[in-house]
This record gives structure tokens, sequence and C-alpha cells, in this order.
């Protein structure tokens, strides 16, 4: 796997990761100092200083947390809703269930309709 870090006019800094290797904390943290050494190098050579946003990481983590933000939310309105409905349908059922009044309709002394 290759990390590139890049500007508006050249390529910062190449690192390739090695087959079978994963990327974690200890292994991203010596990229970022490599990445700080070159762009410090940088800017001593031109006597300016550089600034150099990394975004990739940040921005896709970003978006991951908000993704997870939403889908957690929209989970959490849904089942809210969910339990609101079924809620409301056992208030009514108890309610005229107690009250359910059977009107029958007496033709000539026999029983005809049942509501």
């Amino acid at each position: 796997m290759a990390t590139v870090f890049w500007e508006n006019q050249r390529v910062i800094l190449v690192d390739f990761l090695s087959r079978g290797d994963t990327v974690n904390s200890d292994s991203y943290i010596d990229t970022l100092k490599r990445l700080r050494a070159r762009i410090l190098r940088h800017a001593k050579r031109h006597n300016f200083l550089t600034l150099v946003v990394v975004v990739a990481v940040a921005v896709a983590v970003a978006v991951a947390v908000v993704v997870v933000v939403v889908v957690v939310v929209v989970v959490v309105v849904v089942v809210v809703v969910v339990v609101v409905v079924v809620v409301a349908m056992v208030v009514v059922l108890f309610v005229f269930g107690f009250f359910y009044v059977t009107y029958v309709l007496v033709v000539n002394g026999h029983d005809m309709l049942f509501l």
C-alpha cells in the first residue's frame, strides 16, 4: 500500500507499506514524522514556510463519523416512531377494548345483528 502526500506543485512524500503489514498508530506516526521533516527541509531550502494540510485521513475520518452519526440518528428516529405507534395502538385497543359496546338489532323478538 502506498500513502502519498502532495501539495499543488509536487509530491512531498510517498510511503510504501510492506506486503502483509497493516497501518497502525506507530507506523502512521512514523510516516507523519517523515512528512514533517520533508516539509521543514523544503521550507529551509526555499526560505519560506509552506503550509501543508494533511486532509486525506482527517476528511475520511470526519466523513465516517458523520455517516455513523446520521445512521444512528435515523435508526433512533425509526425506533422512536415504531415505539410511539405501538404504544398508541396499545392505548387505543386498551381504551376501546374496555368501552366497547355491543349493539344488537332486535327484530320481532329475534337478535339480528351484532355490532
